[in-house]
């Protein structure tokens, strides 16, 4: 297998206040990586995108290579300055593109003594297919070292550089693959000018984000008054849902009301052991309506009756031996 790891900082005092104070649910994205033919990021929920106070962690492949279906491969996710570590084997693929450690893995709490944090990820190949499913593990195996063989001087300036929305740079670190640099160097330029793109479209996403909360807090008055009337809207529909909850059981009183009392201490009989409620009406319709047909009845009554379901045909006969003993005992 060929490993490929790739290190995120995050040293802006900005983006490190931001990040400790995230509110639930609020999303903070890697810049883009490439390895084994596929783009790559990293995913960090630190106030919990499904339960609040954990520090979600995810490898995820947000562009997915058309001519490749899938690959499988052992992923490892770490916090540097908490010593967190996670592993985990899988499969991308179009329909599964995210990935992250379990929960309650790193809580909020810890990372608010970190002066920076780096969020890194180490991926091992293990196969990859083609949209024919040939493997081609080989040639991708090959072709990750391209995106990994980044000089020293590359590595020294994305290691202190800060992206425009405030992110430490992404650092590839080398993996132990040796390929002929002049085949390489053209497609290993390649990579990376894609790789930068996706990062800057990032962030020019992110910014967007920005202008879009500056312009909303210029509507929040309308805003504000819409939400009342979606809160009045809401209200009115509850109350209406409570209305015919009451009505239903009104309806349903109503009819008990009307029920012989025979029938009555029928429905209460079924009524007190689980499952057995639904048939009511199935000894109504086969006139077993009081107590004294029901203590002349066996199991080929009950399979006579309909009821095929073996459980339940032995509760209904054990609670007529017991009605019947109860009453031997009266007598």
């Amino acid at each position: 297998m060929t490993a490929f790891t790739y290190e995120w900082n995050i040293n802006d005092l900005v983006v490190l206040n931001e990040i400790k104070n995230a509110s639930f649910k609020q999303l903070f994205r890697s810049p883009i990586f490439v390895a084994f033919g596929y783009k790559w990021c990293l995913e960090v929920y630190p106030n919990g995108g499904y339960k609040k106070g954990d520090v979600e962690l995810y490898l995820t492949a947000p562009a997915y290579p058309v001519k490749l279906k899938s690959i499988h491969i052992m992923f490892t996710l770490r916090c540097l300055q908490t010593n967190t570590k996670y592993s985990y084997t899988t499969v991308f693929d179009k329909d599964r593109k995210s990935f992250g450690w379990p929960k309650e893995t790193l809580s909020t709490q810890t990372i608010q003594s970190c002066h920076t944090l780096t969020f890194a990820v180490t991926l091992e190949s293990i196969s990859v297919y083609d949209g024919n499913d040939n493997d081609v593990t080989v040639s991708f195996d090959r072709g990750s070292s391209m995106s990994s063989n980044i000089s020293k001087e590359d590595n020294a300036k994305k290691s202190s550089a800060k992206t425009k929305s405030g992110f430490g740079g992404g650092r590839r670190v080398s993996v132990g693959v040796k390929n002929d640099k002049n085949t390489n160097t053209v497609r290993d330029q390649q990579q990376l000018i894609m790789a930068q793109l996706d990062s800057l479209a990032m962030n020019m996403e992110t910014m967007m984000q920005k202008m879009n909360q500056f312009e909303s807090r210029l509507d929040e008055e309308q805003k504000e008054k819409e939400k009342n009337e979606a809160m009045s809207l809401q209200l009115f529909s509850q109350l209406q849902t409570q209305i015919n909850l009451m009505q239903a059981r009104m309806k349903k009183l109503e009819l008990n009301v009307n029920v012989d009392p025979e029938q009555q201490k029928l429905k209460a009989w079924l009524d007190s052991t689980d499952g057995l409620a639904d048939y009511y009406n199935v000894f109504i319709g086969h006139d077993i309506t009081d107590f004294s047909a029901l203590s002349l009845m066996n199991m080929q009554d009950i399979e006579n009756m309909g009821i095929d379901n073996l459980q339940h045909q032995m509760l209904i006969l054990r609670k007529v031996l017991e009605l019947n003993q109860s009453n031997k005992n009266q007598l």
